[in-house]
C-alpha cells in the first residue's frame, strides 16, 4: 500500500490487556457452544419408546437422578470456562487445561449412556413389534456438544503452546 507524500500513518493501537486475540474468541465460543449443547441435552429425551397400547414415553438423562446431572453440571462449567477466556482471563492456560480435563469424564459418560441406551433399544425391538424404540435427541445433543467442547479445548491449549514461544510483533501485536 503506497503512502502519499507528506503524510503519516496512525500509530497502531495500545495493546490491550485482557481482551485475547481473535483466535482465542473462537475457540472459546466452540467451548461455549459445546458447553450450552452439552447442558441443553441433558434435559432432552436420551430414550424414547412407543408402544401400541401405551403410546410413547421418553426419559431424559436427568430423570430419576440419571448421568444427565452430571453432564449438566459439566456443560454449565465449560460455559463459565469459556466465558472466562473470552473476556480474557489472565489464567487463560489454566482455565483451557480445566476445560480439557472437563471434557474426559463428559465423553465417558456419553459413551457409556450411548452404549447402554443402544443395547436397551436393540433388545426392545428384538423381542416384540408392538413397540419401537430409539436413542433420543439428547443423548445426540450431548455427544455432538462433547465433541465441540473438546475441539473448542484443544484449540485453545494449541493457541497457547503455540503463543508461548511467539513473540508479539514489532507494533505489540500479536502476529
Amino acid at each position: 500500500m503506497s503512502q502519499i507524500p507528506g503524510t503519516q500513518l496512525p500509530p497502531p493501537p495500545p495493546d490491550r490487556p485482557g481482551i485475547p486475540p481473535r483466535s482465542s474468541l473462537g475457540s472459546s465460543l466452540i467451548l461455549i457452544a459445546g458447553g450450552a449443547l452439552i447442558a441443553l441435552g441433558s434435559f432432552l429425551p436420551w430414550t424414547t419408546v412407543s408402544a401400541v397400547f401405551v403410546g410413547t414415553v421418553s426419559s431424559s438423562g436427568i430423570q430419576g437422578g440419571g448421568d444427565g446431572i452430571f453432564t449438566v453440571v459439566l456443560g454449565i462449567a465449560l460455559v463459565l470456562i469459556g466465558v472466562m477466556v473470552a473476556v480474557g482471563s489472565r489464567n487463560s492456560k489454566g482455565l483451557s487445561i480445566v476445560a480439557g480435563l472437563l471434557t474426559v469424564p463428559t465423553l465417558l459418560i456419553a459413551i457409556l449412556d450411548y452404549s447402554e441406551a443402544h443395547d436397551r433399544v436393540t433388545h426392545l425391538t428384538a423381542e416384540t413389534s408392538l413397540a419401537t424404540a430409539s436413542v433420543g435427541a439428547g443423548l445426540w445433543t450431548v455427544i455432538v456438544g462433547t465433541a465441540l467442547a473438546i475441539l473448542g479445548a484443544l484449540v485453545l491449549l494449541g493457541q497457547r503452546a503455540t503463543r508461548k514461544g511467539m513473540s508479539k510483533g514489532p507494533s505489540g501485536q500479536w502476529p
